[in-house]
């Protein structure tokens, strides 16, 4: 599968330093933003196999940055986006998953249910693109 690109946009500190860790552990690349908009701008300009997406960010949130990556972003559209919420919000969940997102987990993160999500969202991804 090689090396994969993965942009992560979350504002919470440290969330950010615990995910790094376990992707970086993964093998994988990431690189890190605090708002929506921000995401849209990354993926605008650069390559990136996942997103990982935060709900709750100042800007621009993860529902409406997911919306608009589905409605406006021509090829990048189909990328795969795992939403990262709160583990008790079923209504966060199933806004995400209208809004455009393949899938969501919760935080706290669990490294083997990230890891199992991201290589199958890529496979996936990878095969019916």
């Amino acid at each position: 599968m090689g090396e994969l690109q993965i942009l992560l946009a979350e504002d919470n500190k440290l969330n950010q330093l615990m995910i790094r860790k376990v992707v970086e552990d993964f093998g994988f690349a990431l690189d890190i933003v605090e708002t929506g908009r921000e995401a849209v701008d990354k993926l605008a300009k650069q390559h990136y196999d996942l997103i990982l997406m935060d709900v709750h960010m100042p800007e621009m949130d993860g529902y409406t940055a997911t919306k608009y990556i589905r409605e406006n972003m021509g090829k990048k559209s189909n990328i795969p986006i795992i939403v990262v919420t709160s583990p008790s919000d079923r209504k966060e969940h199933i806004q995400s998953l209208l809004l455009g997102a393949n899938t969501f987990i919760s935080k706290p993160i669990d490294p083997e249910e990230l890891f199992t999500e991201i290589t199958t969202l890529v496979i996936k991804n990878t095969v019916w693109n």
